[in-house]
């Protein structure tokens, strides 16, 4: 798309050819692009969100916010076990006191991330990932305050994508309110197409308090 501004989910059935689910009610449906140079200029914190997934993705993504903006940039959509999860952040790049906003349902693989994992790690591995082994101490557990209302904060931002973060542009055009039987909106998000979407919910959640 040439745009800055378009319908995801118009481009990626009608352009790009992926399959239509005859679904309505997508609940992200038109944000910006921008480019990684143009969000590295970005001079606000950068935060992470942090889903977790062996079978499903590990989703983890950068965040920046200023205000009602909201800046968003996809790092991580493979499934990954928690030692495979802590080498990545570590060759992303996070710092050890880097704020890791996660998903509050796994509080011991939190814990392990906080505290590190020497105990798990080789000493060439402790070598090639010392911030792993240090621990990352600042990775939180998200407020448990129900999908509903973060997802209600997240629709309130001016949201901007930065280009090349493609698992999160499927999971925007294909987010949507589920379907009882008789095709009703029942009012609650679907339970799928949401890991990247989770991640970042966790964040704002907590924008304005913890950042």
């Amino acid at each position: 798309p040439q745009s800055d501004s378009y319908d995801l989910h118009y481009y990626l059935t009608e352009i790009e050819g992926h399959a239509n689910t005859g679904m309505k009610g997508q609940y992200i449906k038109k944000y910006k692009m921008i480019s990684n140079d143009e969000y590295n200029a970005l001079d606000y914190t950068e935060v992470y969100g942090q889903d977790f997934g062996t079978t499903s993705p590990a989703a983890t993504i950068a965040i920046k916010a200023k205000g009602n903006k909201l800046y968003l940039k996809e790092l991580n959509y493979l499934p990954l076990d928690i030692k495979p999860l802590a080498f990545n952040l570590d060759r992303l790049g996070l710092e050890y006191n880097a704020l890791i906003v996660a998903d509050c349902a796994e509080p011991d693989t939190i814990r392990d991330l906080r505290f590190g994992l020497t105990l798990q790690m080789s000493d060439e591995e402790i070598r090639l990932y010392p911030t792993a082994a240090r621990g990352f101490i600042n990775i939180r557990p998200a407020p448990d305050k129900g999908i509903k209302a973060g997802l209600t904060k997240l629709l309130g931002y001016e949201i901007h994508v930065v280009e090349g973060s493609d698992n999160l542009l499927k999971e925007f055009a294909m987010y949507c309110e589920a379907r009882d039987r008789n095709g009703i909106g029942t009012g609650n998000p679907i339970d799928d197409h949401n890991h990247l979407i989770d991640a970042i919910r966790y964040v704002v959640q907590v924008h304005g308090r913890w950042f």
